[in-house]
């Protein structure tokens, strides 16, 4: 995975940074959870799993939680009877087949470049039945579930209006910081067109979120 993600894993802020995206987007997840029954006795497996917000969120509701990550460092704490944790790198390590009540991801597979046949891997680790939910910045979520065979299908797109003041700004401020360098690296902005950028995110500026699409679909 780690060819394809482009976000620094040594960044100093990355746990502030995830914290950003917690903060924005976790209501948002939790209310399509919370939409499809998650509940005592469910096995779910978090992909990416970040800081754990999700993961403490679904124990909280009695669900018996695998959380996979290829950096588990903020996860490790975690673990308990009720929470398993994994290092995962999704294109090459094995994976439970016909396990789970629930997948769930977000913001992960948007990162690789074998999305479609990662999917495909995901779906197996469902149980007959059992329900998986991608959230993602790119256009393609619903399509690929029905690529995949999924049934039930659905899909939503929510979006945000933030200012500095707002929790989750952190998560695009630090986002940049942490790409800069190889954004950079890559000629695709100068030094000098990088720090003006990077000061587009001081004072009182207001952004408007990039639009998530969640896509739910059913292994049949």
């Amino acid at each position: 995975m780690t060819r394809d993600y482009v976000l620094d894993p040594g960044f100093a802020e990355e746990r502030k940074r995830l914290a950003g995206m917690e903060s924005l987007w976790d209501p948002g997840s939790q209310a399509l959870l919370e939409d499809l029954g998650i509940a005592s006795g469910w096995r779910c497996l978090e992909v990416g799993a970040g800081g754990g917000s999700m993961v403490r969120w679904m124990a909280d509701r009695g669900a018996h939680v695998t959380a996979i990550d290829i950096d588990t460092r903020f996860i490790d704490s975690l673990a308990s009877d009720s929470i398993e944790v994994r290092r995962v790198d999704l294109r090459e390590d094995e994976l439970p087949q016909d396990e789970f009540d629930l997948v769930h991801a977000r913001l992960v597979l948007e990162h690789l470049t074998d999305r479609r046949q990662i999917l495909d891997r995901l779906v197996a680790t469902l149980r007959p039945g059992g329900w998986i939910v991608i959230e993602d910045y790119g256009r393609r979520v619903v399509s690929d579930m029905e690529a995949a065979g999924l049934t039930d299908i659905r899909g939503e797109g929510r979006a945000r209006l933030i200012d500095s003041t707002s929790p989750g700004f952190d998560f695009f401020r630090l986002s940049f910081e942490s790409l800069r360098g190889a954004v950079v690296a890559a000629g695709l902005l100068s030094a000098e067109e990088a720090e003006a950028a990077a000061g587009g995110f001081d004072g009182h500026c207001r952004l408007l979120t990039p639009m998530m699409m969640a896509g739910i679909g059913r292994r049949s």
